[in-house]
């Protein structure tokens, strides 16, 4: 009896064993091995999130150190603007419009905060694309000449596209003759300011003796064919 008993026990051991072994084992296993992988998985985002952080920080100190260094390069053209450079600037703009007779001109005022004119107390927007065209021209020869009697560096050079071109426009928009005559014989006579360079496809009638003139033709036998010489495609 007792060897039977002894028998039966052994048996069951062996089973539970193998129920151990077989089923019980592979799962502690495969847990171990899960709760591992979900550890390295709490490293790994733990790091992540260190490092996300981290280059956060680094990102905004670049873009602080950016910023103050945008301040102190950035230059506010109406911080050197005084009260005596717009009146001489205005005085310049006031001869220049009157000697370029300009239609029914009474007043010019330069605008530091926009950097731009008002004209018969009109701003220059509000007149007709030649016009614009021509009074830009103005307030280029205006900067040009300030620079030259009274800046500390001039650059000597003002190369005008078509300053009279859109003046040719029908109806309230086209200007007189005069006043294109005019603007072209203010350049002429005023060439100590620097040299200018005019691009235009058609010129008042006046006398150019005082300038050098290149015609482009696209023809071989007349002026110069093109902008670069002995090319003629």
């Amino acid at each position: 009896m007792l060897l039977e008993k002894r028998y039966t026990l052994e048996s069951s051991r062996e089973e539970i064993e193998s129920i151990i072994n077989s089923e019980l084992k592979p799962k502690v296993d495969s847990l171990k091995q899960s709760l591992a992988e979900y550890r390295n998985s709490i490293e790994s985002q733990n790091e992540t999130d260190i490092l996300s952080r981290f280059e956060s920080e680094m990102i905004n100190q670049l873009e602080e150190i950016q910023n103050e260094k945008e301040d102190k390069l950035k230059f506010k053209t109406s911080e050197y603007f005084d009260s005596q450079i717009i009146e001489t600037i205005n005085s310049i703009l006031n001869k220049i419009l009157t000697l370029s007779n300009f239609d029914n001109f009474s007043s010019v005022h330069f605008i530091l905060e926009t950097v731009d004119i008002l004209v018969n107390g009109k701003d220059k927007s509000s007149y007709g694309k030649g016009y614009r065209a021509f009074l830009n021209t103005v307030v280029a020869l205006a900067f040009m000449e300030y620079l030259t009697k009274h800046g500390v560096y001039s650059p000597g050079l003002l190369i005008i596209d078509s300053p009279i071109l859109s003046l040719k426009e029908k109806g309230i928009e086209k200007a007189s003759d005069t006043m294109k005559k005019s603007l072209f014989q203010y350049m002429l006579d005023n060439q100590d300011n620097g040299q200018i360079i005019i691009i235009e496809n058609e010129i008042p009638n006046i006398d150019y003796s005082k300038a050098n003139m290149i015609y482009f033709s696209k023809d071989i036998n007349v002026g110069r064919y093109g902008l670069l010489k002995g090319m003629t495609d």
